[in-house]
Formats: structure tokens, sequence, C-alpha cells
């Protein structure tokens, strides 16, 4: 005899969440993931997924937490990083911003409605701490398995040092794509544990969805 399946519907009414629809709002932070376990398995949902369960089993044990990450994608990149990051995004004369904000650590992802060049771009940015309190070097990353060239700048700020690092993201069109690496240090400080954990979660999971 076949088994009869129950729906689980996951709605989080206690929870006030800005989500990402199924069209993909790229404008709105994306949804809560949430990892369901019925009987000692987890399952990994995004919110308001539905999650079959077998009727026939009556006495099931049943928790529902909120997902440590949540998974950004604006149909060219993809990536997942920590929950507890607050999102803005911003629409600019010449481009797009999306901004996912931690404690001390914060990722920048950038769409130029133009072809700009990385230098000419930093370049501006520099100019809202002045150029002589900036130090600009070449650097590059792999990350997901993509070398990525860009940027390193150290920002002198009293008693702390902004360190930014640029990336270009080149994706087989004719958009301008630079994503951003912000931390802010004590002066001769390692990197954050906040940097390190988002920087593994994002190497692990950044999808190039052009090419």
């Amino acid at each position: 005899m076949k088994s009869i399946f129950g729906t689980l519907i996951l709605l989080v009414a206690s929870i006030t969440l800005f989500s990402q629809g199924d069209s993909l709002d790229y404008t709105k932070a994306p949804k809560a993931q949430m990892v369901i376990n019925v009987d000692g398995q987890d399952h990994y949902l995004t919110e308001g997924d539905e999650l079959l369960l077998d009727s026939t089993k009556r006495n099931s044990a049943l928790s529902v937490k909120l997902a440590d990450y949540r998974s950004f994608n604006n149909s060219a990149i993809s990536f997942s990083y920590p929950s507890d990051f607050t999102f803005e995004y911003q629409d600019y004369p010449t481009f797009r911003r999306w901004k996912f904000n931690g404690s001390t650590f914060d990722i920048l992802y950038f769409e130029m409605l133009e072809n700009t060049i990385l230098a000419d771009f930093i370049t501006t940015f520099n100019m809202q701490f002045g150029s002589q309190n900036c130090t600009v070097e070449d650097y590059r990353k792999i990350m997901g398995n993509t070398v990525l060239n860009g940027s390193k700048i150290s920002v002198k700020l009293q008693d702390r040092v902004l360190d930014i690092n640029f990336f270009e993201i080149k994706l087989g069109d004719e958009k301008s794509r630079f994503i951003a690496f912000q931390d802010v240090l004590s002066a001769g400080s390692e990197p954050t544990f906040e940097r390190v954990k988002t920087m593994e979660m994002i190497d692990r999971t950044i999808k190039y969805l052009i090419n």
C-alpha cells in the first residue's frame, strides 16, 4: 500500500523578513534559509517552501531553526553569506550597489551601468577618504575556483585601518562588475574572525552565472 504524504507549509509569522521573490527581486533581501529536523534528519528549505512528511509516522519528532546563512542571487552571481548580516540595495546614476553588513566586516557588490575600469572606480572610491590616507596595491584571489584580479586598499582612520579588497568579476558580457570585502581593523591586527568565516562561506558557495 502506498504511503500517504502530508504537507508541512512553513509559515514564519513571528519573524519579520523581507523576501527575495520567485522572480528574483534582487532589490530585496534574500529569503531566510531554514533547517527542519524530522526524526533526526535535517532538511534545508527556503522560507515559504513546502516539506512533504510521511503521514503514516504518527509520532515524528520535528524541530525548526533558522540556518546560519542566506543565499544571494541576482542572475549574474550567487553566494551565501551569514544570516545575521543586514542587507542594503541602492540605485545610483551610474551603478547599482548591494551591501551586506556584518559587525565589522561588509560585502559590497557593484554592477556598473556602463563599461568601467576598476582602477578608475577605485580612484573615485578613495576620494571620500583622501588619497593621502590610502595605500593601493595589486591583489588577486582565487574565489570559487576562479582567479579574480583586483586591488588591496588600506585606509588610515586615526587608530584603525579600513582594509578593502576590490575584485573585478568578468562574466563574458559587456557589463563591469566589482565585488569588495571591507574590514575594520585595529592597527597591526589580523583579519577578524567574522571576515575569515564569511570569506570561507563565500569561497565555498560563489557561482558565476553568466559566461
